[in-house]
């Protein structure tokens, strides 16, 4: 996330992205995370699925999307709280 960029991680027991012990409990195998904030990522949005494997194009676009919405309604938020 510190580089404002999705991160697609096909297998997170084989990415040195990914603190493997805070997952090997759960059932996320791979994961897709999406920054939120336009120019200072302040959160991020993610989709986990059970098998290791690459989100598809489609999924990709769907939760940048949802990140890109999600960064404009707290940009307008802090705006709203400044007038």
């Amino acid at each position: 996330m510190k580089h404002r960029e999705t991160a697609v991680i096909g297998d997170v027991f084989d990415d040195p992205r990914v603190p493997v012990d805070a997952y090997r409990t759960t059932f996320v195998r791979s994961m897709l995370m999406v920054p939120i904030g336009q120019t200072k990522p302040i959160a991020a949005i993610g989709a986990y699925w059970s098998e290791a494997g690459e989100p598809s194009d489609h999924e990709i676009a769907l939760l940048e999307a949802l990140a890109r919405a999600a960064s404009v309604a707290l940009e307008n938020e802090r705006l709203a709280k400044r007038t």
